[in-house]
């Protein structure tokens, strides 16, 4: 028996379930249309998008309802704001310039207003969750397209188009595979091909993580019969790979120069940062400073490591600490670090409970995501492009461990959620 879509409130409460059903118009609307304009950049002091724009005074009606922001998810709001405070307090205590400052603040502050507003939107519901991830997705690869900035493909699928691709392409996974394993470790695997051969290692690496652990893993219905059929697939996955990596190790001479600089560039930012930090772990350096001093000891470095000249067109980008938790801790000082840690530790348990739970329980688009974020914490920088991706994380992280807790049996998830699923792929709010 069909059962009518689920009509909910724009505001989602504590003593809510999981919301499979399709929204009520209004919040349909605001969740496309944030997500969508979460992908388009403004110019002020710095660069904000106008989601972020939308998204304030939805995160101040979440501030004003005392059901927005359920008990277990005020920690978070608590730390963020300590993150707030930490860049503040390091850029007056340092004198730091009031752009540099405006921009410090407006990083963590939109931060927490995207965070709260995806509460209000989208509670603890996966499929919303999934809505606003797709349309930013589809945004921010048309925004690529029409307004193209890199000459090379390589740059355009790594800086623009890569992960939005993969993300698309993951979500009509989630919506129209209907729990055939298969089907999502062939398209993992061509995705991982082709972010090999694109030369953009860190969503490879993601993808093939997604892969492999589709294979490690029982699956329900789909379990594989044998640990030899098990070890048979995955051998033939790691020669398939390691044939593509060997065309990729004897790639051209730009990959293989592109490749070595990137990999030092990353390790010197993390190795300053680190020794910076240890001069000054209490106090910080303030937002977006990097000295002269910062800039020669990483230029030196470089230069050791590749014995090429340093890229001093990009001396901003390859000074940051190329790290989300060792440059929040390098500019606002020791007590940046609490969100950071909190964040990490959030997703870490998702990702867990993802490894445990049977497929069908997780949306691979989210997964992806959140592994995506973990990348990013240990060797990304902290820039306000990630703000969005930050909050969708945290809040998708939350979402599954509060849905997917180890009090439920895995086998009580196993059995109940294809029903649930079945029953809201009728009134799904994804694509």
């Amino acid at each position: 028996m069909n059962l009518p879509a689920q009509r909910v409130p724009l505001v989602w409460s504590p003593q809510s379930p999981p919301v499979e059903g399709r929204p009520n118009p209004l919040s349909f609307a605001l969740i496309a249309s944030a997500g969508a304009l979460s992908a388009i950049p403004l110019q002020f002091v710095g660069t904000v998008f106008a989601g972020e724009i939308l998204m304030v005074p939805i995160a101040f009606l979440g501030l004003m309802s005392t059901h927005a922001i359920p008990p277990q998810r005020r920690i978070d709001v608590a730390f963020i704001s300590l993150l707030i405070v930490a860049f503040l307090a390091t850029d007056l205590i340092t004198g730091n310039s009031q752009e540099n400052l405006l921009r410090g603040v407006a990083r963590s502050g939109f931060l927490l207003s995207n965070f709260l507003a995806l509460n209000v939107l989208c509670g603890n519901s996966p499929p919303r969750l999934a809505l606003f991830l797709f349309s930013y997705a589809i945004c921010d690869l048309f925004r690529g397209l029409f307004q193209p900035q890199f000459q090379t493909l390589e740059d355009f699928w790594k800086f623009q188009a890569g992960i939005s691709c993969t993300l698309i392409a993951l979500s009509f996974l989630d919506s129209f595979n209907h729990g055939r394993i298969a089907v999502s470790r062939c398209l993992l695997a061509a995705i991982t091909m082709v972010h090999l051969l694109l030369n953009y290692r860190s969503a490879a690496l993601v993808s093939f993580v997604m892969l492999l652990i589709s294979y490690l893993r029982p699956a329900g219905s789909m379990r594989l019969k044998s640990a030899l059929h098990r070890a048979v697939a995955l051998l033939a996955i790691v020669l398939l790979l390691a044939v593509f990596y060997d065309l990729y190790d004897t790639a051209t001479e730009r990959f293989v120069q592109r490749n070595r600089g990137s990999n030092a560039a990353r390790v010197a930012g993390i190795v300053v940062a680190i020794e910076m930090i240890s001069e000054s772990p209490l106090i910080g350096y303030g937002s977006w400073v990097y000295s002269a001093e910062v800039v020669n000891r990483v230029s030196q470095r470089f230069t050791s490591m590749t014995g090429m000249a340093y890229y001093s067109s990009r001396e901003s980008m390859y000074a940051s600490a190329h790290s989300q938790f060792l440059q929040a801790w390098y500019e606002a000082g020791i007590f940046a670090t609490p969100f950071f840690l909190l964040y990490f530790l959030r997703h870490a348990k998702s990702v867990f409970l993802w490894v445990r739970r049977p497929e069908p329980a997780f949306r691979n688009a989210l997964v992806f995501l959140l592994l995506l974020n973990l990348w990013h914490f240990l060797l990304s920088p902290f820039s306000g492009p990630q703000r969005i991706t930050m909050a969708l994380g945290l809040a998708t992280a939350l979402t599954y461990i509060e849905n997917f807790s180890p009090i439920t049996s895995p086998s009580v998830v196993l059995m109940n959620f294809p029903t649930q699923r079945n029953r809201s792929r009728e009134n799904s709010d994804c694509p």
